[in-house]
């Protein structure tokens, strides 16, 4: 279900050849989709137009990993109210992250585009974020790895417990929600707390868990099972 009933613009990034996306989203009638064949092609047409949702295909004329993080950073400050689709054959925990970090609102695994992109587009366009469910399992199996023998699984447990104890309630709500999608000015509104607040909870936050900006917030979220990724 939408939040708005207003037509929708969609830009959708992607070669024609790999991904039609007009017929991608062709049972979404309220969407008026723009097909752009290049990131040039996509950053002149933000630089001119809004759009409420943007859909890109990562290996968009062989882009490396590097070149598809510029693209997303570039296109989210020149319409950074549209949340971004990301499409990639990659499932490494490293990768999303980075893509989170850039300005991704969700991440598509592309074997399993058939299944997620529909899911996808509904979290996102109601304001969430959406982890395809590929990508938990990767962190899970480095988490399992780490875990090799009893002795480190008991070391990890003690580690993790004093830091997660140390967060408030309120602490662990702005984290969920901030793993979850949501801006500072978007848990602000929805907590009714100042922006200035929830900047100063985040900081301690990252503070208390010992980690660097929204990668590392959403990674150890996951890992407590504070966020359910995917659903």
């Amino acid at each position: 279900m939408f939040l708005s009933e207003k037509k929708l613009k969609v830009l959708f990034l992607s070669d024609i050849n790999d991904i039609d996306g007009r017929k991608l989203l062709q049972n979404y009638h309220r969407f008026s989709v723009n097909e752009v064949g290049s990131k040039q092609a996509a950053l002149e047409m933000v630089r001119t137009n809004s759009f409420d949702l943007i859909v890109f295909n990562h290996f968009l004329l062989g882009d490396s990993k590097k070149e598809s993080l510029e693209t997303i950073k570039k296109l989210k400050i020149l319409c950074p109210e549209a949340p971004i689709i990301m499409m990639s054959y990659f499932s490494d925990d490293i990768f999303v992250a980075e893509a989170v970090h850039a300005g991704v609102s969700a991440y598509i695994i592309r074997q399993k585009l058939d299944q997620e992109f529909s899911d996808a587009v509904m979290k996102v366009v109601n304001g969430h974020r959406y982890i395809s469910p590929w990508v938990p399992s990767a962190i899970s199996s480095v988490l399992q790895n780490q875990k090799s023998n009893v002795q480190k699984a008991a070391k990890d447990t003690i580690e993790i417990e004093p830091l997660t104890e140390s967060l408030t309630e309120r602490q662990k709500e702005i984290l969920r929600l901030l793993a979850e999608g949501y801006t500072n000015k978007q848990v602000a509104k929805k907590l009714s707390l100042s922006v200035k607040t929830v900047d100063a909870h985040r900081a301690n936050i990252m503070n208390k868990l010992k980690v660097n900006g929204l990668p590392g917030l959403i990674k150890y979220a996951i890992r407590i099972g504070l966020v359910a990724v995917g659903g």
